[in-house]
């Protein structure tokens, strides 16, 4: 490891070289995400006026906390304060200067992504010899880190790396870790999880490509009716008579037809991982030929024309026709 990586690194806050000529990052990125473009736009050019002097307002008084927690050794804050500066000011310098924090906190990925984020947004405007310090410390970073592909069967898996996300599958660059072990972590719904370990020695790429398992979430369904009957599930035609088989846990729907047989519908509801028996009993339709109420209906009908018949059948003679009169009237 060059002399240089542990002097440019430190001389960000050490007493004998005032913080103000370094420069600073945002906070903490993702640790398992390759470097993105900054959303912030970069300045027009790097100010040549020390931190402490450019600075001003609430960026300032950030500033001069983060040095006060530097010399504290409190790296963790003093990268928090340096961050909330670098959003105030836009001043690149600062990413130097949490890039500083973040190597005591041996945060070597979280280095590499400050460190080219510093180099793209100074651009042309910093100094050939600064340029100089600050490639051989990214040569330097570079053996500290390694770069992990994790390429899935099933797009949308969420990648978690020591127990943070990362994102899902494909993911758009490959991973940028520190060196030693790490914990990797797959999940999507309706497959098993994926947990692994593996051990980066830095300045190494490393290729994964995983199958997911799905989950089995069926459950076992048996249904016993009589010969000659039809067993639909789901309205699909299923079996005759018996039929047993694996089918997704949730409701479904049973239906039991036969010949000259009441229908028998009913909701069955399917457990992962357990299996049911169902013993259908279908009722016979009523015997055909003219309904009940017909017949009712038929009963009253008779019964009043019975009534009507022996009213004219007793009547006597006289109540039977009209008498005619005098005048050929008619008498009811």
């Amino acid at each position: 490891m060059t002399r240089a990586f542990w002097l440019v690194l430190v001389f960000a806050c050490a007493n004998s070289v005032p913080l103000s000529a370094a420069a600073q990052v945002s906070g903490p990125e993702p640790a398992a995400v390759a470097p993105e473009p900054s959303a912030l736009p970069a300045p027009n050019a790097m100010p040549r006026t020390p931190l402490s002097e450019a600075l001003t307002g609430q960026a300032a008084m950030d500033y001069h906390a983060g040095r006060i927690l530097f010399d504290d050794q409190d790296y963790a804050g003093a990268a928090v304060k340096f961050d909330r500066a670098y959003l105030e000011s836009r001043d690149p310098r600062l990413l130097w200067n949490i890039a500083a924090c973040e190597k005591n906190l041996r945060h070597y990925a979280k280095v590499s992504v400050l460190l080219d984020r510093y180099i793209r947004e100074s651009g042309a405007t910093m100094p050939p010899d600064h340029r100089a310090e600050v490639d051989e410390v990214v040569h330097t970073v570079r053996q500290l880190i390694s770069t992990v592909r994790v390429d899935t069967d099933q797009p949308g898996t969420l990648v978690f790396v020591d127990d943070q996300p990362v994102g899902s599958t494909p993911l758009p660059a490959p991973i940028v870790l520190d060196l030693g072990r790490r914990s990797f972590r797959l999940e999507k719904p309706g497959f098993k999880e994926q947990q692994f370990t593996r051990e980066l020695s830095g300045g190494s790429q490393l290729q994964l490509d995983l199958v997911l398992e799905r989950i089995d979430d069926s459950g076992q369904l048996r249904v016993i009716a009589s010969p000659g009957q039809s067993i639909r599930v789901d309205g699909q035609i299923l079996g005759d008579g018996e039929w047993s088989g694996a089918l997704p846990s949730g409701d479904h729907v049973l239906r039991v037809t036969g010949e000259g047989m009441r229908a028998y519908d009913k909701e069955v509801a399917v457990i992962a991982g357990q299996a049911r028996t169902l013993y259908v009993t279908l009722d016979r339709e009523p015997t055909g030929g003219v309904p009940t109420w017909v017949w009712v209906g038929a009963g009253v009908v008779v019964a009043g024309g019975l009534a009507t018949t022996g009213y004219f059948l007793f009547r006597s003679p006289k109540e039977v026709g009209p008498e005619p009169t005098s005048l050929g009237e008619v008498r009811l």
